[in-house]
């Protein structure tokens, strides 16, 4: 006598994949690449202050983590970032360096502020002036007229009589930490993932 063989959960089987799929998709890879992210962003912040002197904690205080999904290719990218932080409000050193600076200059205190002067320390800089870098020596720009070159020429005399304030020489710990821990950050994504989607295929109906 023949054996009955019946299939069930075929449906039901097509749609948890099709779950898990949506899901792999946009929340776990999400999440999966926020803690990446996090295994970079803390041993980057434990080291903010080891190569420099601390005057306000902005730069270590700003270092998050941010997970976007890119308009053109719908793929997610994480980086490690220095976030805005408040400048009006609470008085906190950062704010109150921020508000002197921009009343002194005459210009109105912003709502918030990047701690932007991290990019110095990390990589350095050339020589300084008191006088702001004349654009055409910051980008190279040629020209052939007469007119131009004169005031080129006279705004570069001006530039270089300004009073030196030397350059910063780099105190790098970002890129230090990134190549030390790169392949950890790597683990933690494949880990976080293959978990998140393990948790996912238990909780999803079975027939």
């Amino acid at each position: 006598m023949p054996t009955k063989l019946e299939i069930i959960g075929l449906k039901q089987a097509l749609a948890n994949m099709a779950n898990l799929q949506l899901a792999v998709g946009d929340e776990i890879n999400r999440e999966a690449l926020r803690e990446m992210g996090w295994r970079l962003a803390r041993p980057m912040r434990q080291a903010t202050y080891t190569t420099f002197k601390r005057e306000t904690g902005a730069i270590r205080r700003g270092l998050s983590v941010q997970v976007r999904r890119e308009p053109d290719d719908q793929t997610f990218k994480a980086w490690v970032v220095e976030y805005k932080q408040a400048v009006r409000g609470a008085l906190t050193a950062f704010a109150g360096k921020i508000r002197r600076r921009k009343r002194i200059a005459g210009k109105e205190v912003p709502r918030d502020s990047t701690a932007f002067y991290w990019r110095f320390l990390e990589f350095g800089t050339g020589p300084r002036r008191s006088k702001a870098t004349p654009k055409f020596l910051r980008q190279d720009r040629r020209s052939k007229s007469g007119r131009i070159l004169i005031r080129r020429a006279h705004a570069a005399s001006a530039w270089a009589k300004s009073a030196n304030r030397g350059g910063i020489t780099s105190r790098s710990w970002i890129r230090p930490v990134f190549a030390s821990n790169a392949a950890d950050a790597i683990d933690a994504y494949r880990e976080k993932l293959l978990t998140m989607v393990d948790q996912a295929v238990n909780k999803m109906p079975k027939r």
